[in-house]
């Protein structure tokens, strides 16, 4: 590699794995094959978790910039 990544590049990646888990949840809630209760109980957990994580890259990359 011929640069360094971004720490907010850990965000997005982040960001795209909490909404793969999101929407695999919403498609078996469509078809019925999962309680949509749960939704509320783990997506939104995750979602917070990875909200800070991202929030948290982002001041670290504002703060370090020479």
């Amino acid at each position: 590699m011929a640069f360094q990544y971004s720490a907010c590049y850990y965000g997005v990646m982040a960001n795209a794995f909490v909404h793969i888990w999101m929407y695999l949840y919403y498609f078996f809630a469509e078809l019925n094959l999962v309680n949509r209760k749960w939704g509320g109980v783990f997506i939104t957990p995750i979602q917070i978790i990875q909200f800070i994580f991202g929030f948290v890259l982002v001041r670290i990359d504002i703060f370090s910039i020479p």
